[in-house]
């Protein structure tokens, strides 16, 4: 076998590979053999047919299947040969004729690149954490009594932690119709905790609000009317409103404080009570918890929200380590090769950053377990389908997927990632960032922390091969593209056209092969 390894991309490679007619010709001969000892032909006694009458009635045949064999044998060991990691395999293409005694074809690859995955020097990682304090934990109690509350719709007045479903209509607001708190579609139903500021964000137009309802009744309709303060929000600003703009601009740069001014209506729908359990023993027990009094609900909320802390730290984290990764590592990767088969050629253009972030995590991951000599065992793959089983099954869901091979090696790389991650951390310098319990519900230091670049860029990435190795390695290859559209054209002249069953057997092969790269794209 010989095989010739071309480049056609800072990653990309072309495969050729030709077998002789040597290397066919043994299995042949085995193989007719073989038939002719079990054909049965009229005028022939079984395993007496002569093998130079099998060789003429399905010799094509058997050297059709040979091929096939050969091809997954020959690709395999090529790829061995050249110690190439594949990402992705394409466009398998014969280059010898179906009775050409010789196998001759060529595969267009995607490999994948060598990444930095240990410069951990360079990553500028923040862990956020809070001291819970008695205040948090009564937010917890409360947010617990509310679960277990019961609700009475009243007439009104409204009262401080009333629900009340209410309607907006816009008069003509200025300079703030981008703001939270003030929807852009017109006269929908909204629902607002009156005085749960910690809900609401600091949005100052909520806190209006929550107090202009204050006091009111049901099917009350009222007008705010007043002056807010905006700070470096998305703002909507219409023609009418453009002259205004410009002021509050003026009065500062971009990101200060401007005016701006809430002109709205309020319809007040309902108003709900709720009326919040006795804590008794009755209501202890309504828990399933082992705790007896309000002393031991509490401890075991303070430990519930530090345990759910602790894992959203790790999440923010882990997402930092993984972005940053990535942005240390700018492979130009030819994403139009994985459009071209699969589940892959549904690809938007505007899904195709994230497919490249998706690919370099994962190479990311791969490469640093084999580094490190990181795998999952079979026994926790199991544990972890049979958490999946658990789930699906309390869920009343099918649980067939479970025994796929695409569900099961999705679960692999989710078990391999959260291991590669837990042996990265204590490898680095962490700083830690203190947040309010609130921000940290509340999402509020996400994209400060998703917004954090490793130090050192910016970044650039070094192809292994250069422009002339690229560049003759493309001539080589439209070579062999040349060779294959004359073969076609004969083919054709000949109004020779391939069989369903090879073309069955072509799309064997592939998935073979998808599984000899462990399934990648």
């Amino acid at each position: 076998m010989q095989s010739t390894i071309r480049p056609t991309g800072p990653i990309e490679r072309n495969l050729h590979v030709l077998v002789g007619a040597d290397e066919l010709s043994g299995e042949m001969e085995e193989q007719i053999k073989s038939v002719a000892t079990k054909a049965v032909l009229p005028g022939f006694r079984k395993g007496n047919v002569p093998k130079n009458l099998i060789r003429e009635r399905y010799g094509s045949g058997i050297l059709a299947e040979i091929k096939v064999k050969k091809t997954e044998e020959s690709l395999r060991d090529a790829i061995g040969k050249h110690n190439l990691r594949i990402a992705h395999i394409s466009n398998l293409n014969y280059l010898s004729e179906r009775d050409d005694p010789n196998l001759e074809y060529f595969v267009d690859l995607v490999t994948e690149p060598d990444l930095i995955i240990d410069n951990f020097e360079d990553l500028n990682i923040a862990r956020p954490i809070s001291d819970i304090s008695e205040e948090d934990i009564d937010n917890q109690l409360k947010s617990l009594l509310d679960q277990k509350s019961e609700i009475d719709f009243v007439e009104g007045p409204v009262e401080m932690d009333h629900v009340v479903e209410y309607r907006i209509k816009d008069l003509g607001s200025v300079v703030i119709k981008g703001v939270e708190g003030l929807p852009n579609v017109q006269d929908a139903p909204y629902t607002i905790r009156v005085a749960d500021r910690e809900n609401f964000k600091g949005d100052e137009i909520l806190t209006i609000i929550s107090n202009e309802i204050l006091g009111k009744s049901r099917d009350d309709k009222f007008v705010i009317d007043q002056e807010v303060d905006i700070i470096d929000n998305s703002v909507n600003v219409s023609e009418s409103e453009t002259e205004v703009a410009s002021a509050t601009e003026s009065e500062g740069e971009s990101g200060q404080d401007s005016q701006g001014k809430l002109h709205v209506e309020i319809h007040v729908e309902s108003i709900q009570k709720r009326t919040h359990p006795e804590l008794n023993e009755e209501f202890f027990e309504s828990l399933g918890q082992d705790v007896s009094n309000e002393e031991e609900l509490r401890t075991s909320l303070r430990k519930s929200l530090e345990e759910s802390l602790s894992r959203r730290a790790d999440s923010l984290v882990y997402q930092q380590i993984m972005q940053q990764l990535v942005v240390m590592n700018p492979v130009d990767i030819p994403l139009g090769s994985f459009q071209n088969s699969g589940k892959d050629a549904s690809i938007e253009e505007s899904d195709l950053q994230g497919h490249r972030t998706q690919l370099l995590q994962n190479w990311i991951i791969q490469q640093y377990a084999l580094k490190n000599d990181i795998q999952i065992a079979p026994e926790d793959l199991n544990k972890a389908l049979m958490v999946h089983h658990q789930v699906r099954s309390a869920l009343g869901q099918s649980t067939d997927i479970l025994h796929t091979e695409e569900f099961q090696r999705r679960t692999h790389a989710e078990l391999l990632t959260e291991k590669v991650l837990k042996d990265m951390v204590p490898k680095l310098n962490i700083e830690e960032q203190p947040t309010s319990v609130a921000d940290f519900q509340q999402s509020k230091i996400d994209e400060e922390l998703e917004s954090r670049e490793p130090s050192g860029g910016p970044f650039t990435w070094i192809s292994p091969v250069s422009e002339d190795e690229i560049r003759q390695g493309k001539e080589e290859v439209d070579a062999l593209r040349s060779r294959l559209e004359a073969t076609e054209d004969t083919e054709s002249e000949q109004d020779v056209e391939p069989s369903i069953d090879e073309e069955d057997k072509k799309g064997g092969i592939f998935k073979r092969l998808w599984n000899l790269v462990g399934g990648k794209k």
